[in-house]
């Protein structure tokens, strides 16, 4: 019965880190495009792209809860209120920084998930 217990948690442990890597992908592509659409002057496609980003984000909020750091977390939840202002402002260099910026937080959050040799210790 042990043998199976480490079986069942091992695999629970690499859909789990598989999981956290695709979760986070799709909102940051999008805030990497919104950026370019931004920089464009293309702000109905930044606005929609950010607004899908943050669905995407938002949509998986109790799994990352039960499985990621906190406060990553909760500061992209901050950008994306800053964003809507910049946004709104029509701020497309602050806007285009902050996009880049929480996407490289989000993939940061998604690669401290991955299955590495380091997570294993």
């Amino acid at each position: 019965i042990g043998f199976f217990l480490l079986v069942f948690l091992l695999a629970a442990s690499l859909l789990a880190s598989h999981v956290m890597v695709t979760i986070h992908t799709e909102a940051a592509e999008k805030l990497e495009q919104a950026a370019d659409f931004a920089l464009n002057g293309n702000w109905a496609a930044a606005a929609f792209l950010t607004a899908q980003a943050q669905q995407s984000w938002s949509r998986y909020h109790f799994l990352r809860a039960a499985l990621a750091d906190h406060s990553p977390s909760e500061e992209v939840d901050a950008h994306f209120a800053v964003l809507r202002i910049y946004g709104s402002a029509k701020d497309s260099v602050n806007f285009a920084a902050l996009s880049r910026q929480t996407a490289n937080q989000i993939f940061a959050i998604g690669d401290a998930h991955k299955l590495k040799f380091h997570n294993l210790l």
